[in-house]
């Protein structure tokens, strides 16, 4: 779609909007539609849906309860939500229409709104879409700080709009989604603006927004607290690349990644913006990987502060990785049409042209970058990034290990083991400018988690010393701000140089060169 094109349909997707909201109203009640809770209401749903795409109406669902299976949206009209309203999915998978799997288990062929083919597209309003999660997960987990196990039938993506133009997601609030919550697949021109999403900070796979294949989109204004990814860009065997994607002024809760391109990476991804976040609590706060042969360039993060303070061992404040990992999704569903099959990755993807600047964050994690020989991470800069450690998690013995994990630097020990803020590995043209690290004072603070959620003892080699002999500071490690390997054409300026125990021999060298100003 050219430029000309895009501003010109977005006119008169404007346009039509400002149409539709002049005409018929399309009130699911009138259809049959009751707000007890109780009544399955699909049927009444899709009949105003239908009548409402006739003369690009709008639907309204008024205040109170109403439970659905699956509804289809279409062309040309606005689904809308009231105040008090709250559209609330069937705990029965019988109820969902069955669609087709994705190309892992988490985009199964079970969705609550659904977007197929169509376009100028609208969900808005007050009011609450709710994903009843409880009917699709095992009630009991290990402890409080476990994940829930999934029920293998269960809609993900919650909201599927797939192969639309001009769509926009507005002010809305969606909660407790079993899966993926809003999937944009293979969009052109979509908007997502004031939009809360809260699922269960330990529901399996919720993701928040996912952004897979789609062009010219943008989020802004949004709260999201989820259990997975906040916002998830990724390009799959069956999508298209994405381009074009920016997001703004956004606050992130999860216990996964806040904004992340990549790990789903069949094909590229170009032209990214983020700018003006907080992340609220995340194990990682930004995550550019790819490990599927896509390229991954032209990506700027501007303006972030908050916390990686997951309690799980190993938080990652930035990871930027080039990789491959051959067959990285094991399909265990057999009715799965992947089960079985060996879907490798040819080739190596490369990352190249990375801005990331103004950032503050409270953490116990590192900035990690790392390209295995046969790719390459090329052009990044880092301007005006602070970290203030609660703590010093030691990586080295259990990153050492930890060599089978395609999400920590799989082929890359050196990356994943060393004592350092910021670690490179293979990247070539390493800018970082007024880098500074705050070391830890003791005792440590309550309010670091990595000293009391259990899944800190994922990193035995560290957490076997005594928690009240790391608190104090009694047993402690030695980070520098810096550890290159392989690094070609490197400048460090205006930086910290000074390691956490006050020593000048600030950075690990190994074959690479660094200029320092």
């Amino acid at each position: 779609m050219t430029k000309k094109n895009i501003i010109l349909s977005s006119f008169l997707f404007i346009c039509l909007l400002t149409s539709a909201r002049g005409k018929s109203e399309f009130v699911i009640t009138d259809f049959g539609a009751k707000a007890d809770g109780k009544t399955l209401n699909t049927v009444a749903i899709q009949k105003a849906i239908d009548a409402a795409a006739k003369v690009g109406g709008t639907v309204i669902v008024p205040a109170g309860t109403f439970v659905s299976g699956t509804i289809f949206l279409k062309s040309n009209t606005v689904f809308h939500l009231t105040s008090k309203a709250r559209l609330l999915a069937s705990p029965s998978i019988n109820e969902y229409a069955t669609m087709t799997w994705g190309h892992h288990e988490d985009r199964t062929p079970w969705h609550f709104i659904v977007a197929k083919n169509q376009e100028n597209i609208v969900i808005n309003g007050s009011g609450t879409i709710d994903g009843n999660d409880n009917a699709f997960r095992e009630p009991n987990r290990k402890n409080e700080y476990s994940f829930y196990r999934e029920i293998e039938n269960r809609p993900s993506p919650l909201i599927e709009i797939q192969a639309c133009k001009n769509v926009i997601v507005e002010n809305i609030s969606i909660a407790n989604s079993p899966g993926w919550t809003l999937h944009l697949f293979d969009c052109d021109v979509a908007k997502v603006d004031k939009v809360t999403i809260k699922n269960s900070l330990f529901g399996p796979n919720s993701d928040g927004i996912d952004i897979t294949g789609s062009h010219d989109v943008s989020v802004s204004n949004c709260y999201i607290s989820v259990g997975d990814d906040c916002i998830a860009l990724k390009t799959t065997e069956d999508s298209r690349t994405c381009e074009r994607i920016t997001v703004t002024n956004c606050i992130f809760e999860t216990n996964c990644v806040a904004f992340r391109v990549g790990f789903e990476s069949r094909k590229d991804f170009k032209d990214i913006t983020l700018s003006n976040c907080i992340v609220k609590n995340a194990s990682r706060a930004i995550d550019l990987r790819t490990i599927e042969g896509g390229n991954i360039e032209n990506v700027i993060v501007i303006g972030m502060t908050g916390q990686v303070n997951s309690g799980w061992a190993f938080d990652r404040v930035i990871e930027i990785q080039a990789n491959r990992v051959a067959n990285p999704y094991a399909i265990a569903i057999k009715e799965h049409p992947n089960y079985g099959k060996d879907k490798p990755v040819e080739k190596a993807g490369r990352i190249r042209n990375i801005l990331i600047e103004n950032m503050i964050i409270k953490t116990s994690g590192r900035i990690l970058l790392g390209a295995i020989p046969e790719t390459s991470i090329t052009n990044v800069t880092f301007r005006d990034i602070t970290l203030e450690y609660f703590v010093l998690e030691d990586p080295y013995e259990t990153g050492l290990k930890a060599e089978n994990s395609p999400g920590f630097a799989k082929g890359m020990p050196f990356v994943r083991s060393q004592r350092a803020a910021i670690v490179a590995e293979g990247v070539t043209g390493l800018t970082v400018s007024n880098f500074k690290a705050i070391w830890p004072s003791y005792p440590v603070s309550a309010e670091c988690k990595l000293l009391t959620s259990p899944n800190r003892l994922f990193n035995p080699s560290f957490f076997k010393a005594n928690d009240a002999v790391i608190k104090s500071g009694a047993y402690k490690v030695e980070f520098k701000p810096f550890a290159f390997k392989n690094v070609k054409q490197a400048l460090i300026e205006n930086s910290t140089s000074l390691s956490s125990e006050g020593n000048t021999y600030f950075i690990v060298n190994e074959n690479s060169e660094v200029k320092l100003k």
